[in-house]
């Protein structure tokens, strides 16, 4: 797992991440989760972004998706998202991707690995971009309470090109720190501060986000 972050690291850390552009944004996202069996659940996502300093609304997304429990700690995920601009005239832009990920304990704490794989279809492009993402995910349970620390470090990698200014390799990354709890059996909360550094074609660009994510589960099947 070492060996993951440092690779990360230094991904973003050779592209600039010093004298880019930057901007303060504001992300809301909420997950439901239904359990269909004892090892498949249905999910939807909806998120929606504030840039220019949260004074515009940037774009909303909407992902429904399917988890598929397998053995060791192994989930495989298969998904569909839709994003939508404002103004919509700026150009959509919808992915379906796949994705595996694993759970394993370090020092006792939970740490989970995802690999996620997408086509996406840009509405001012006509090449299948594809990219690969990696994501490392931690969370700290902060004892005898419902609280815990959660924080993730995720890299996106574009595999081609195309004419119209998507360039292959490294796309962006994404680290995320903030507190969680549980609110009873079924909502989970999270608010952190969010920090990515996306390569463009012109001055690369800085994003500092207020995040908050809310997953609630709807119950089923068990």
């Amino acid at each position: 797992m070492i060996i993951i972050v440092l690779v990360q690291l230094t991904a973003w850390g050779s592209h600039g991440a010093l004298g880019a552009e930057d901007d303060t944004q504001q992300w809301s996202s909420v997950t439901l989760k239904h359990t269909l069996t004892s090892d498949v659940s249905a999910n939807f996502t909806t998120r929606i972004r504030f840039d220019e300093d949260i004074s515009h609304k940037k774009d909303v997304l909407i992902r429904p998706w399917i988890s598929i429990k397998g053995t060791g700690g192994m989930t495989l995920g298969l998904g569909y998202d839709h994003i939508e601009p404002f103004p919509s005239s700026a150009g959509s832009e919808d992915r379906v991707w796949q994705q595996m990920g694993f759970k394993h304990a370090l020092f006792d704490l939970p740490v989970t690995h995802n690999f996620r794989l997408e086509q996406r279809f840009l509405a001012d492009s006509d090449t299948t971009i594809l990219r690969g993402r990696q994501k490392l995910s931690l969370e700290i349970p902060i004892p005898d309470s419902s609280w815990y620390v959660a924080s993730f470090d995720e890299v996106f990698v574009n595999l081609n090109s195309d004419s119209d200014g998507t360039r292959s390799g490294f796309d962006q990354n994404r680290l995320f720190i903030g507190p969680g709890r549980k609110l009873g059996e079924h909502v989970n909360a999270k608010l952190g501060y969010q920090w990515i550094h996306e390569r463009k074609n012109g001055p690369n660009e800085n994003i500092h986000a207020i995040v908050l994510s809310i997953t609630i589960d709807t119950g089923g099947a068990k």
